[in-house]
């Protein structure tokens, strides 16, 4: 891997970027989007923090020709496949992580503009795992306030991110569903953390509110905004805006 490491924006949080060979012309637009999502955050959301690792790794579930899921470590080699395990090859590193193939909507072109990259630092940033481990395993964030921060964050430093986020949510809802999982997507984005339809409907609520009353509401106590406890209806409570998902995750699979 060749590694490049550069300080985010306001020097607060330094950040490495880590790209297998090929890869490399990819890191400045994966650094433009990270760099992007972390201006969003106060500045209590980056002093004294580790450094963010951005490191590229397959995708956990990649796509058949046919446009339909299957697990990384069965597309491979047998012989392959028996020299790693899903601890190793996806370990629980709470680093962010670009996959191999460019981000878009199931066997679509359609550009996303790195909104999922977003999305998980986002994620990094309040606290919940940027990207699943081992077997694809995911944790519930549905109804903690966090969770709609970084759903606001991520859309909010990506072009056109509004709409891929109301996207995502439209197509969970059509579905019957409450949860956002991407289970019928042959290459899902690589999430640590489910997140609810209503909770990106609070995110996409907070869109149109100025980014600046956004972000002093959040400075004004970070603390309270990222604890698992606080929930999504107290931070679109706080900033009059609707949504908010007041049933939360479900017991046993909730981001600690």
């Amino acid at each position: 891997m060749r590694r490049a490491s550069v300080p985010s924006g306001d020097g607060s949080a330094s950040v490495r970027y880590c790209a297998y060979p090929g890869f490399t012309a990819d890191v400045p637009e994966w650094r433009a989007r990270v760099e992007a999502t972390l201006a969003r955050f106060p500045a209590a959301a980056l002093d004294g923090r580790a450094r963010l690792e951005v490191v590229q790794r397959p995708a956990i579930v990649a796509s058949n020709e046919d446009c339909s899921p299957a697990a990384f470590d069965t597309s491979v080699p047998a012989g392959v496949a028996a020299r790693v395990s899903p601890s190793t090859l996806w370990p629980s590193d709470g680093g962010v992580h670009p996959p191999f193939e460019e981000e878009s909507f199931p066997c679509s072109e359609r550009e996303v503009h790195g909104f999922f990259l977003a999305v998980q630092t986002g994620a990094w940033a309040v606290g919940l795992p940027p990207a699943p481990s081992g077997r694809d395993r995911r944790c519930a964030a549905g109804g903690q306030a966090r969770a709609v921060i970084a759903l606001w964050a991520g859309a909010a430093a990506t072009p056109d991110g509004a709409r891929t986020l109301r996207d995502v949510a439209d197509e969970a809802e059509a579905a019957g569903k409450t949860r956002i999982t991407f289970a019928e997507w042959d290459d899902p984005p690589m999430w640590g953390a489910e997140y609810t339809v209503a909770d990106a409907r609070a995110a996409l609520a907070l869109l149109k509110v100025p980014a600046a009353r956004v972000r002093a509401e959040l400075d004004r106590d970070w603390a309270h905004w990222i604890e698992p406890s606080t929930p999504s209806t107290a931070l679109t409570g706080a900033l009059g805006t609707a949504g908010g998902d007041e049933v939360g995750a479900p017991a046993g699979t909730r981001c600690p």
